[in-house]
């Protein structure tokens, strides 16, 4: 049940991409539930479940008896850990530079305090859904490139004119 909310809470956030000013229909919907995250730290949730569910499956593992909320609920730790991965990789993928700085800080906030939860050891689809955003990169959209290169060239006529003036 709780991935489901969370899975629905992630869905609403991805809108936030499509909304990048205050004045558009639902950008403080959508901004709320980032700032519920970084100042709840709701994302911790799933991070302590995820390491609770990997404990409980550790010990049954080694004689230890099954945790009938786990069975009814049929969670796993690998289900709690890839609804984490995709909370991260949407927060990283929905906030732009268009977005307002607040948005930009909550973000951070969110994403920061799911990472310190872990301590010191990240599972790995968290520190792949890191390096992707950070392979990445800057994206650049050139839409029409002859526009781009007359640019370029008033530029540098631009440089050219200045430079025989002095």
């Amino acid at each position: 049940e709780i991935l489901r909310v969370f899975t629905q809470m992630i869905r609403q956030l991805a809108n936030l991409a499509h909304t990048t000013s205050p004045d558009q229909a639902n950008f403080h919907h959508y901004s709320c539930i980032l700032e519920q995250l970084a100042t709840v730290k709701v994302g911790v949730v799933l991070v302590e479940l995820t390491k609770t569910l990997d404990s409980d499956h550790s010990l049954r593992g080694h004689g230890g008896t099954k945790n009938s909320s786990d069975e009814e609920e049929g969670v796993s730790s690998e289900e709690a850990l890839e609804t984490l991965a995709d909370l991260i990789r949407t927060i990283l993928t929905c906030v732009n530079i268009d977005h307002p700085t607040q948005i930009h800080n909550h973000a951070v906030a969110a994403v920061s305090a799911c990472i310190d939860e872990f301590d010191s050891t990240l599972p790995i689809p968290i520190l792949d859904e890191l390096l992707t955003c950070v392979a990445g990169g800057p994206t650049v959209y050139v839409t029409n490139p002859a526009a781009v290169e007359a640019a370029a060239k008033a530029a540098a006529a631009a440089a050219k004119r200045k430079k025989s003036k002095k």
